[in-house]
């Protein structure tokens, strides 16, 4: 390891069981702190229990504010922390652009594949993806066959993994275009970034995160204007930490299954007052669970006759 980060002569060196070879994106193959990361230089030549103290502080921000991870069953639900880095990824401006045109090339090509399978089925003819490979998915939903979609967008919301297998280059693991989730996660991570690190992260210039909501919410409206709200499973779902944060900051209501209804084929959200007719949903609900005359029989966090609306058109 490069000199720049060895240990003092008092202190044992923090290195010494570092893991070798492989790509790094903290230091180069030479063992230098790539540039990106020197504003950790002087941290790393500090005390290693302050390390573990920013951890153990991140740990009490984020349980102070709810921030876990449900896992197992209702009945045997253990709320975790998210797994949290201390020290952040950072993307350098050249990459994020260079990620940025990928991932919106990608979704373009999402939704034109997306919509020629529920359409003119295309792509089957010219043989370019077996016709078996698609009927032959669970996931296919054949009734949603010649469906008309709000501006013919079947992927509005996408979680793309990604993983960096070069200094340069970058490959999709998975598309998340069901239901993803995870970018609350991304907002409370910089928050507690933040908090642990104030000096390193005043001291670079850093892209905004905080419009994201508003960012969805426009997505969204411009999909269809009025009123939309989000659907959430419910309280034991994994990620409903998310669901109440998003609906919260887009400023719409979170809403179950139980308090939608259908009244004269269109979706109504049950109030005080009445029912309250709605144009869309973001829904964090999977397909499958949204309709049980439609989908499936046995779901009990969908509400009959959905399907049918978003068939006809009368809702986004």
């Amino acid at each position: 390891m490069a000199s720049e980060v060895l240990s003092s002569p008092s202190q044992p060196d923090p290195w010494r069981h570092y893991p070798r070879g492989g790509l790094d994106e903290f230091f180069d193959a030479r063992g230098n702190i790539r540039p990106l990361y020197r504003v950790f230089l002087p941290l790393l030549q500090g005390r290693l229990n302050q390390w573990d103290r920013r951890k153990q502080i991140a740990d009490q921000i984020f349980h102070h504010r709810g921030v876990t991870f449900a896992l197992g069953s209702s009945a045997e639900r253990i709320e975790r922390p998210i797994p949290f880095d201390i020290v952040p990824r950072i993307l350098s401006h050249a990459h994020w652009q260079h990620l940025e045109r990928g991932l919106a090339q990608r979704l373009v090509a999402l939704n034109l594949l997306v919509g020629d399978i529920y359409g003119d089925q295309r792509i089957l003819q010219a043989g370019v993806i077996p016709r078996d490979f698609v009927y032959s998915s669970p996931l296919l939903q054949p009734r949603m066959m010649g469906v008309e979609v709000p501006q013919n967008r079947w992927v509005s919301v996408a979680g793309i993994d990604i993983v960096r297998s070069g200094e340069d280059e970058y490959v999709v693991l998975e598309d998340n275009v069901r239901s993803p989730s995870g970018v609350s996660y991304v907002l409370e991570n910089r928050l507690v970034s933040s908090s642990i690190w104030p000096q390193v992260m005043r001291s670079v210039s850093m892209h905004s995160i905080v419009e994201y909501p508003q960012r969805l919410l426009d997505t969204l409206l411009g999909l269809s204007p009025g009123t939309w709200v989000v659907l959430t499973p419910g309280v034991y779902n994994s990620a409903c930490f998310e669901h109440s944060l998003l609906a919260s900051q887009m400023g719409i209501d979170l809403v179950e299954g139980r308090d939608l209804v259908v009244y004269r084929n269109r979706i109504h959200v049950k109030t005080t007052p009445g029912l309250t007719p709605i144009d869309g949903i973001y829904r964090r609900v999977d397909e499958d669970f949204l309709d049980p005359l439609v989908f499936r029989a046995d779901s009990l966090i969908g509400v009959p006759g959905l399907g049918n609306v978003l068939m006809h058109g009368a809702l986004a």
